[in-house]
């Protein structure tokens, strides 16, 4: 499986694994006044027929939990009625040492999926955008 996990460390920290990378390209922006650096990452992992496996760890604070529950149900409610198409959207606090001081959950948010298991062919080299010393 190759995950995208997404969670807190006293801000947001992500990592990307993937198993079959066919490309990828990284990109650190030239500082702004309004934003100190900017990263965009972009990437195709080869992949057979299959789904995406999406899990939310839920908040630890209790009050948050049962508020996130609800708006799921909400959620749920609104597109089953929609019938058709539609969009999830759900908020949910960011789990790190300066919320509710704990430890942070860094996999808070995992998508997962199965990488194929061969790639025709050889592998193109992969594509690096420019430094951040470069930019």
């Amino acid at each position: 499986m190759s995950p995208i996990m997404v969670g807190g460390d006293d801000s947001v920290k992500w990592a990307v694994d993937g198993d079959n990378v066919r490309e990828t390209d990284s990109q650190i922006f030239a500082p702004e006044k309004s934003r100190p650096r900017r990263l965009r990452h972009t990437g195709i992992d080869e992949t057979d027929p299959g789904d995406f496996t999406v899990v939310i760890k839920l908040p630890k604070n209790s009050g948050e939990r049962k508020a996130f529950l609800k708006q799921l149900a909400g959620e749920t409610k609104r597109l089953i009625a929609q019938d058709g198409g539609g969009e999830l959207t759900l908020v949910l606090p960011i789990e790190d040492r300066r919320h509710n001081g704990g430890p942070p959950t860094w996999d808070q948010i995992t998508v997962d999926w199965k990488s194929a298991t061969t790639v025709p062919g050889p592998k193109p080299p992969v594509k690096m955008g420019r430094s951040a010393k470069g930019s």
